[in-house]
Protein backbone atom coordinates (compact mmCIF):
# COMPACT_ATOMS: atom_id res chain seq x y z
CA UNK A 1 0.00 0.00 0.00
CA UNK A 2 2.85 2.39 0.83
CA UNK A 3 4.50 1.63 -2.51
CA UNK A 4 1.27 2.03 -4.47
CA UNK A 5 0.60 5.37 -2.77
CA UNK A 6 4.06 6.68 -3.68
CA UNK A 7 5.47 6.92 -0.16
CA UNK A 8 8.32 4.46 -0.72
CA UNK A 9 10.41 2.79 -3.38
CA UNK A 10 10.45 -0.99 -3.57
CA UNK A 11 13.63 -1.47 -1.51
CA UNK A 12 11.79 -0.33 1.61
CA UNK A 13 9.61 -3.45 1.55
CA UNK A 14 12.58 -5.76 2.16
CA UNK A 15 13.70 -3.43 4.94
CA UNK A 16 10.28 -3.82 6.57
CA UNK A 17 10.54 -7.61 6.36
CA UNK A 18 14.10 -7.57 7.73
CA UNK A 19 13.05 -5.37 10.65
CA UNK A 20 10.18 -7.64 11.60
CA UNK A 21 12.36 -10.76 11.37
CA UNK A 22 15.04 -9.28 13.64
CA UNK A 23 12.69 -7.60 16.11
CA UNK A 24 8.93 -8.00 15.97
CA UNK A 25 6.86 -4.95 15.18
CA UNK A 26 3.87 -6.34 17.09
CA UNK A 27 3.19 -3.85 19.92
CA UNK A 28 0.20 -5.38 21.69
CA UNK A 29 -3.50 -4.45 21.67
CA UNK A 30 -3.81 -6.49 18.45
CA UNK A 31 -1.59 -3.96 16.63
CA UNK A 32 1.53 -4.40 14.48
CA UNK A 33 3.49 -1.45 13.13
CA UNK A 34 5.80 -2.68 10.37
CA UNK A 35 8.43 -0.19 9.33
CA UNK A 36 11.80 -0.34 7.61
CA UNK A 37 15.27 -0.65 8.97
CA UNK A 38 17.48 2.41 9.21
CA UNK A 39 19.48 1.12 6.25
CA UNK A 40 16.51 1.60 3.88
CA UNK A 41 15.32 5.01 5.04
CA UNK A 42 16.62 6.46 1.76
CA UNK A 43 13.82 4.46 0.09
CA UNK A 44 11.21 6.66 1.79
CA UNK A 45 9.98 9.33 -0.60
CA UNK A 46 7.60 11.00 1.85
CA UNK A 47 6.16 10.26 5.27
CA UNK A 48 2.97 8.26 5.34
CA UNK A 49 0.94 5.46 6.88
CA UNK A 50 -0.94 2.53 5.43
CA UNK A 51 -3.57 0.92 7.65
CA UNK A 52 -4.97 -2.54 7.04
CA UNK A 53 -7.65 -4.04 9.28
CA UNK A 54 -8.07 -7.80 9.72
CA UNK A 55 -11.23 -8.31 11.83
CA UNK A 56 -10.39 -11.98 12.49
CA UNK A 57 -6.72 -11.23 13.00
CA UNK A 58 -3.58 -12.52 11.36
CA UNK A 59 -0.72 -14.34 13.06
CA UNK A 60 2.08 -11.92 13.87
CA UNK A 61 5.11 -13.09 15.83
CA UNK A 62 3.06 -15.55 17.84
CA UNK A 63 0.30 -13.04 18.53
CA UNK A 64 -2.81 -11.90 16.72
CA UNK A 65 -2.78 -8.59 14.86
CA UNK A 66 -6.09 -7.10 13.77
CA UNK A 67 -4.66 -3.69 12.88
CA UNK A 68 -1.47 -3.43 10.82
CA UNK A 69 -0.10 0.07 10.37
CA UNK A 70 2.74 0.34 7.86
CA UNK A 71 4.96 3.32 8.60
CA UNK A 72 7.28 5.21 6.28
CA UNK A 73 9.04 8.27 7.67
CA UNK A 74 11.62 10.48 6.01
CA UNK A 75 13.21 11.66 9.26
CA UNK A 76 12.76 10.95 12.94
CA UNK A 77 9.03 11.55 12.41
CA UNK A 78 8.53 7.84 13.09
CA UNK A 79 8.93 8.54 16.81
CA UNK A 80 6.03 11.01 16.77
CA UNK A 81 4.00 8.61 14.65
CA UNK A 82 4.59 5.79 17.15
CA UNK A 83 3.62 8.06 20.05
CA UNK A 84 0.42 9.06 18.25
CA UNK A 85 -0.48 5.42 17.57
CA UNK A 86 0.09 4.57 21.23
CA UNK A 87 -2.06 7.49 22.38
CA UNK A 88 -4.89 6.93 19.92
CA UNK A 89 -5.04 3.15 20.11
CA UNK A 90 -3.94 2.71 23.70
CA UNK A 91 -7.23 1.26 24.87
CA UNK A 92 -9.14 -1.61 23.39
CA UNK A 93 -12.29 0.48 22.94
CA UNK A 94 -10.55 2.52 20.24
CA UNK A 95 -9.01 -0.62 18.77
CA UNK A 96 -12.51 -2.11 18.44
CA UNK A 97 -13.75 1.05 16.70
CA UNK A 98 -10.92 0.82 14.17
CA UNK A 99 -11.47 -2.91 13.66
CA UNK A 100 -15.11 -2.13 12.83
CA UNK A 101 -13.55 -0.86 9.60
CA UNK A 102 -15.26 2.42 8.69
CA UNK A 103 -12.50 4.26 6.76
CA UNK A 104 -13.83 7.71 7.68
CA UNK A 105 -13.88 6.83 11.39
CA UNK A 106 -10.38 5.35 11.17
CA UNK A 107 -9.15 8.59 9.61
CA UNK A 108 -10.85 10.68 12.30
CA UNK A 109 -9.38 8.54 15.09
CA UNK A 110 -5.88 8.61 13.65
CA UNK A 111 -6.04 12.39 13.14
CA UNK A 112 -7.75 12.97 16.51
CA UNK A 113 -10.92 14.33 14.96
CA UNK A 114 -12.89 11.77 17.00
CA UNK A 115 -12.71 10.78 20.61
Amino acid sequence: MLLDAGYISEGYIQGMLNRDHSLTTYIGNDIAIPHGEYEVKDCVKKTGLAIQVYPDGVEWAGSRARIVIGIAATTDEHITILQNIAERLGDMEMVEKVVAGDPDLIHRIMTMEAA
